[in-house]
């Protein structure tokens, strides 16, 4: 296992902070243990740790599974991660602090192990998103240096997903994370209180925890706008391409490559399909426009 010094990822009900690893108190050390829990499986890409019934534990391994393959897909991968990543389910709750998780908490990635719990309808969101975290630390290095407008934008997009016949989407309108976001920045645009992309971009992570209630919905926002806009979502794609995807797809590409900088990645995504520069006043415009007409609905029973 490897010696991690990164801060600790935390996923909060209502927000998604990062911590440092002191803040957790004790940690369980049978999160390093696989003969410690009851049920342990082994999927293509993951291994799953639980202490939830096998049912449940199998059901939560193939959705995994499923989101790995979103990953892939989204970031275009050349080489995935070779070593099976581990996830760690408690059977609830109370179990779940009871391992040394934070209160505040409902899920985390602490550098090695994707810790949550099971019963909470809204987990396979959480687990969806700081598996993102996951997937990259493993398999991407290179976007540790991604600026956390992106980091958590997209993190939200894929935990904000539905499935469809087996099938894994990515930015329904009418997602839990979509619906639990938009209300925030809408209002917050409306009223002129919005960081501008321009600022939101330069942030690094400190600064950008300093104001989390707020920008957590702004990156997700941006993000979904980027990958859906001028639609809201794409029933019919898996992975909307609207028409900014290509300005996220190149920022993906430029922001994977070693020495790179944030703001070289930017600066070569943020162009037209001929390579003249964007006018990122008219992107902003285009983005409040899009986040104040996005419709607020309730999130149909069978989204996960």
């Amino acid at each position: 296992m490897r010696e991690v010094h990164r801060p600790v990822r935390i996923l909060l009900l209502s927000l998604l902070v990062l911590f440092p690893a002191a803040a957790y108190g004790r940690q369980d050390k049978d999160l390093n243990n696989s003969k410690k829990w009851p049920v342990v499986l082994k999927g293509e890409h993951y291994q799953l740790w639980a202490s939830t019934p096998e049912k449940e534990a199998q059901d939560i391994l193939r959705f995994m599974e499923l989101v790995y393959t979103t990953y892939t897909q989204l970031l275009d991968l050349p080489r995935p991660p070779t070593q099976k990543m581990v996830i760690v389910v408690y059977k609830d709750r109370a179990e779940y602090l009871a391992g040394g998780a934070p209160g505040i908490s409902a899920a985390y990635y602490n550098g090695t192990r994707l810790v949550g719990y099971s019963g909470d309808k809204a987990m396979h969101c959480y687990f969806a998103h700081e598996g993102f975290h996951q997937f990259t630390d493993w398999g991407l290095k290179a976007i540790h240096k991604a600026p956390p407008w992106f980091t958590e934008g997209m993190a939200d997009c894929i935990g904000n997903h539905v499935i469809r016949d087996g099938k894994f989407y990515v930015c329904p309108k009418d997602g839990l994370i979509a619906q639990g976001r938009i209300r925030t920045i809408q209002a917050a645009i409306s009223k002129q209180q919005q960081l501008p992309l321009a600022k939101l971009f330069e942030l690094e992570q400190p600064a950008f925890m300093a104001q989390a209630s707020l920008l957590y919905p702004e990156a997700w926002s941006f993000c979904h706008f980027l990958m859906a806009y001028p639609e809201y979502d794409d029933p019919k794609a898996q992975i909307p391409h609207g028409r900014y995807w290509k300005v996220l797809q190149r920022y993906i590409v430029a922001i994977s490559k070693s020495g790179v900088k944030p703001a070289q990645a930017l600066e070569a995504a943020l162009v037209d399909e001929k390579g003249r520069p964007l006018d990122l006043a008219v992107l902003e415009k285009e983005w409040q426009a899009y986040v104040l007409a996005f419709p607020l609905e309730k999130p149909s029973k069978d989204k996960k």
